[in-house]
């Protein structure tokens, strides 16, 4: 918070008191029950961690804009005229965007090292991916992995119930998410009809 320019460190104590030292209590039969205290702080789906989301992503957004203003990285464009994009940023999910180059790797590398040390966490590499263009040759794709430490994504990878990698096709891309409500129809009228009639 101080990075981002929060200079009240009353304020930053404040929200690190917040996130620090949480309890809960339980309402059970009429009867309060606790108090609990976690180990980890605040926990996912807490109050506060919708805004402390808030606060991380336009961290990290920041930082993605001074490596493009510093010209370390460069995003992607993706058609002919439109914008540069460089990063979307979801519920528990970044995706940065960049030219296809070991350079560029190596700057999205020092870009997660000093994201990590801001936010005093470990990104988990397990659970990432690499995504590349069609016309990015293999030799390219092992070594931008190997300087990341981060696997490619498989064709058949899915983010949010969708596919990540969506070719021209869109009969393809349609038929998936027909078959998908489809089966997810199926299994209602399964549930719902009674075999008695």
């Amino acid at each position: 918070m101080l990075q981002m320019g929060f200079d009240d460190h009353r304020w930053v104590k404040l929200i690190m008191a917040c996130v620090t030292s949480v309890r809960y209590s339980i309402f059970h039969d009429g009867h309060v029950m606790g108090p609990i205290t976690p180990s980890r702080g605040i926990c996912q789906g807490d109050l506060l961690s919708t805004y402390l989301f808030i606060i991380c992503a336009e961290g990290f957004s920041a930082l993605i804009s001074r490596f493009e203003r510093e010209r370390l990285l460069q995003g992607c464009r993706v058609a002919q005229g439109a914008p540069i994009v460089s990063h979307m940023l979801f519920a528990d999910d970044s995706y940065v965007f960049c030219q296809a180059h070991n350079g560029a790797a190596g700057s999205v590398l020092s870009l997660l090292r000093q994201f990590e040390n801001a936010l005093g966490q470990q990104i988990n590499l397990a659970k990432s991916s690499v995504f590349f263009s069609h016309n990015v040759h293999d030799h390219l794709r092992t070594s931008i992995c190997s300087i990341l430490h981060i696997p490619e994504a498989l064709e058949n990878s899915i983010y949010l119930g969708l596919p990540n990698i969506i070719g021209r096709s869109k009969k393809a891309i349609l038929g998936f998410l027909k078959n998908k409500i489809l089966n997810r129809i199926n299994s209602w009228t399964r549930k719902l009809l009674s075999s008695a009639g």
